[in-house]
């Protein structure tokens, strides 16, 4: 869900949703109508805030109901500003919102560079994790990015859960069209950004 979500068209994103389909990636909630395309144990829902703005009262209606049935429910939202080194005030009152309905995870992107990763109570928000591969050479900041490796535990029975999330940041570089591991003085630069 993102500003390049239509760009070829309906056929395009018919068969975008199809090829994530094949390659077993969950689908994603449609902000019009608020319908769920389940996994197994989690609910992957995204939106986009970047065309149009997202109707809150929609998106938070849609995590709520996500959230009485799954164990992990992550957030993707096309957000903030290009270019814009920190999350905006929309940005944070939006996260704000979809962890209050019940989001365990919001990951954001649209910005081209990194913005910092904080918690909302129990929720982990990644307001924006760069470019992973972007044939983008400048500014030169949209060549960092970073890998966001979460690891979740349930305890308890569905009904009284007790979750927990950590994570751990990797830092890349896109290098002549390719991406690599950061090296130590670039993985600093990398994470001072992200954890301020």
């Amino acid at each position: 869900a993102n500003n390049h979500a239509l760009d070829a068209g309906e056929a395009g994103l018919a068969e975008t949703i199809a090829t994530l389909d094949a390659a077993g990636i969950a689908g994603v909630v449609t902000q019009t109508t608020g319908d769920l395309r389940q996994s197994v144990r989690y609910h992957l829902l995204a939106f986009d805030d970047s065309t149009v703005p997202l109707d809150m009262e929609i998106a938070a209606k849609s995590v709520a109901a996500a959230a009485t049935g799954a164990d992990l429910v992550i957030v993707s939202v096309h957000w903030g500003g290009e270019y814009q080194a920190a999350p905006s005030p929309r940005q944070q009152a939006i996260a704000q919102e979809l962890a209050r309905a019940g989001a365990d995870l919001v990951i954001g992107h649209g910005p081209h560079v990194l913005q910092r990763v904080e918690w909302m109570g129990k929720t982990l928000v990644a307001y924006s994790l760069g470019n992973l591969l972007f044939d983008q050479p400048y500014p030169l900041d949209c060549r960092q990015g970073v890998i966001l490796r979460v690891t979740r535990s349930v305890r308890g029975t569905r009904s009284v859960r007790d979750r927990s999330l950590a994570f751990e940041l990797l830092p890349t570089v896109v290098e002549r069209g390719r991406v690599r591991p950061a090296n130590a003085q670039e993985a600093q630069t990398i994470l001072a950004r992200l954890l301020p």
